[in-house]
């Protein structure tokens, strides 16, 4: 690090999920106060350059000579699945390193609806919190937070086919473990 570094941070995403116009709103403050690198975890899908935030906030950026760093994605594995993928931007992927949380799990059988297997809100029965929420509609930590309220003390949460075997850091409100399709 170094020694005379500060840091600044953005906010650009909120509950109901990342905009375009704080994005770009925070792209242009951090220009504005005189920022050497922007370094960024937000990605989406893969638009055309003029149709993505990302890419033209850190083309403006770069412009005023911002070195900009950004996070390839959390999907894959599978074609179109990285994103920040404008020239302009270093596009940082996760490393080659076996990351393995082992967790013992212990599942009963019985299901409930769809809407309960994806940990939708007033979706769970508080009688009989069980099973495991699967990725997909709401947002990850937002299904932990059903679950609690339903009186579950913890959650698993699965993968789809498209995820792969991702594993995604999550500030959850209960303990919670993620298991691959």
């Amino acid at each position: 690090m170094a020694p005379k570094a500060r840091l600044a941070a953005y906010k650009v995403c909120w509950n109901a999920g990342c905009f375009d116009s704080d994005i770009l709103a925070a792209f242009d403050s951090a220009v504005s106060d005189g920022v050497d690198v922007i370094s960024l975890t937000v990605g989406g899908v893969v638009v055309p350059y003029y149709l993505d935030a990302i890419a033209i906030g850190a083309y403006g950026a770069s412009d005023h000579y911002v070195f900009v760093s950004a996070s390839a994605g959390n999907g894959g594995p599978g074609g179109l699945t990285v994103t920040n993928i404008a020239p302009w931007v270093t596009t940082v992927g996760a490393g080659a390193i076996d990351h393995d949380f082992p967790a013992d799990v212990k599942l009963g059988n019985g299901g409930d609806g769809y809407s309960a297997s994806l940990c939708l809100e007033g979706s769970l029965d508080p009688k009989s919190v069980k099973g495991l929420c699967d990725r997909d509609i709401n947002f990850r930590a937002q299904k932990g937070e059903v679950v609690k309220k339903a009186g579950g003390i913890g959650m698993i949460l699965a993968n789809g086919v498209f995820d792969g075997e991702g594993l995604v850091a999550d500030s959850h409100v209960l303990p919670a473990t993620s298991v691959g399709d």
